[in-house]
């Protein structure tokens, strides 16, 4: 199941607002018990999600205020996944480049890490 996630739907049937760590919290969730859990592959779930981010910040970068391209813009978690953050509509906003990765952005000029999926990244 590691390419296949339980998101949350905004309405049944709907668009997915959150992807849950596991399988249990899914099922834990309010989500679950308001018919709004669905599987899906990742891929497509953080795609989905992206491009709500996307239209929700009006395609600008939520920092400087530059114009973004939704092929090529940094969806940045406020909270990260490993502090509590989670890859949701509510967590995410939209960033350029600079904000994102530059020496003054979210992540103070440390370089990105990309997963083994990624073209040119390398396994963790």
């Amino acid at each position: 199941m590691r390419g296949r996630v339980f998101i949350e739907l905004d309405t049944p049937g709907g668009s997915p607002i959150r992807l849950f760590r596991t399988a249990r919290h899914a099922h834990c969730s309010r989500a679950s018990n308001e018919n709004r859990l669905a599987e899906w592959p990742r891929r497509d779930a953080v795609q989905a999600i992206r491009k709500l981010v996307y239209v929700r910040d009006r395609g600008r970068c939520v920092a400087c205020d530059t114009p973004l391209s939704l092929n090529t813009y940094h969806m940045h978690e406020r909270l990260p996944r490993g502090k509590g953050g989670e890859i949701s509509l509510a967590n995410s906003e939209a960033r350029c480049a600079p904000c994102h990765i530059g020496l003054t952005g979210a992540h103070g000029g440390r370089r990105p890490r990309f997963s083994a999926n990624t073209p040119g990244g390398s396994p963790r």
